[in-house]
């Protein structure tokens, strides 16, 4: 049988009550609703009208005690628990919708699991992000925040700050705006050497680097207020310098960094061929 809770207004006399709390006989708690969802949840929260929240809510004069909603797993057991394992799931925020049978299809989910050996006050987690595709009733991981502050998105083998996992060609990056302004991307680095790399955009082909763009600190380190850019390709797996803009504007090639050899100046005017003949 369940058991209920029962609230109510009315006279001294007369209790006008209804069942707003139900405790199944399965264990479950059930607020707002007398059945269950078809769903193994030990807590059940049903309102039809405009709402249907929890609220957690906490007035206290410290800024660093906020209300706070807590998620804990271990292994073992509940009288002699054991430490959790690499990957193991500790916490999961799951949203479900009715499919025209039943609410127990995941459209997208958050979890929180461990990324790294557990120990004594020593727990590396992870923030996986899932999403259901069309067509689909299962969420599949679309991103990840790993333990060492690593984002990768459709990938879950991260080695940079930002990993994108790309199958489809026209696919990539986009930043924009229907305003009139313009957009920047920037790498801003307190480099105390001339000619340290700044900023570097480098194509590999199928995992070898092959073409290079470098934004270089210039040659006064004390302003730091001047650049150079240089231009990389490989040939036979070797990278190379093949053009350098200086911070004055001119050009030099194929390594020779030079000022006094560089390409700065130009004149108008008809250029003239002069073909001769000199025998051997």
């Amino acid at each position: 049988a369940d058991n209920r809770v029962i609230t109510g207004s009315g006279t001294a006399n007369t209790l006008n009550g209804e069942s707003n709390v139900v405790i199944d006989s399965s264990g479950r708690v059930l607020v707002g609703s007398t059945s269950s969802t078809a769903s193994d949840s030990v807590l059940q929260v049903r309102q039809d009208s405009s709402g249907g929240n929890i609220e957690v809510i906490r007035s206290y004069n410290d800024a660093n005690t906020p209300a706070r909603v807590r998620f804990a797993n271990s292994r073992g057991t509940a009288a002699s628990p054991a430490v959790v394992a690499n990957g193991d799931d500790l916490g999961e925020l799951r949203f479900t919708g009715h499919d025209g049978t039943d609410y127990n299809n995941t459209a997208a989910s958050i979890i929180a699991a461990v990324d790294g050996g557990a120990a004594a006050n020593d727990m590396p987690g992870r923030l996986e992000f899932l999403t259901t595709a069309d067509g689909a009733n299962t969420p599949t991981e679309r991103m990840r925040i790993d333990s060492s502050g690593n984002v990768g998105i459709n990938t879950t083998s991260i080695s940079n700050r930002l990993e994108i996992a790309n199958s489809t060609s026209d696919k990539g990056i986009l930043i924009k705006s229907t305003g009139n302004n313009y957009h920047t991307i920037c790498g801003d680095a307190n480099r105390s050497q001339a000619t340290d790399n700044i900023l570097r955009l480098d194509a590999k082909w199928n995992g070898t680097v092959v073409g290079r763009i470098r934004l270089i600190a210039g040659n006064d380190t004390t302003n730091k207020d001047d650049g150079i850019i240089a231009f990389d390709t490989a040939s036979g797996g070797a990278m190379g310098e093949r053009m350098r803009i200086l911070s004055s504007g001119g050009l030099t090639f194929n390594g020779d960094t030079a000022a006094a050899n560089a390409f700065d100046d130009y004149e108008e005017g008809n250029l003239s061929w002069h073909l001769a003949k000199t025998n051997a």
